[in-house]
């Protein structure tokens, strides 16, 4: 990644939920609960995977990741209290002549706050 995720939130461009790979998302204490959008395989660490089907929520506790996976983009997925969730996502298109491309966002989310799509 270009930018470490500690200083992601600084540099990453703010996007809403509408653009992301969750339905929803709710603020509670030091975690969130975030809702797919879509099929996943998720990866906790590197010896834990499990796939996730649209619709199934994932608890991440502040400051720890994640890693969304689905063909050729890898979503790496980040909490911070009082900042929001952080996502740090690689395409990799090598396999069709493409080249890879990263790119950092975050979705802006206050304690004890949910937000779902407006359309």
């Amino acid at each position: 990644m270009a930018v470490p995720l500690s200083q992601a939130g600084e540099t990453a461009k703010e996007i809403g939920i509408e653009f992301s790979p969750f339905t929803a998302m709710s603020a509670k204490d030091d975690s969130v609960i975030l809702t797919l959008r879509g099929n996943w395989l998720v990866r906790r660490t590197s010896a834990n995977e499990e796939a996730k089907k649209a619709g199934e929520k994932i608890i991440l506790k502040s400051d720890s990741d994640l890693t969304l996976i689905e063909r050729h983009t890898q979503i790496l997925v980040r909490y911070v209290v009082d900042e929001g969730v952080i996502l740090a996502t690689t395409f990799d298109g090598r396999s069709f002549g493409n080249v890879i491309k990263e790119h950092q966002e975050i979705i802006k989310l206050k304690p004890n706050q949910t937000i779902q799509p407006t359309r």
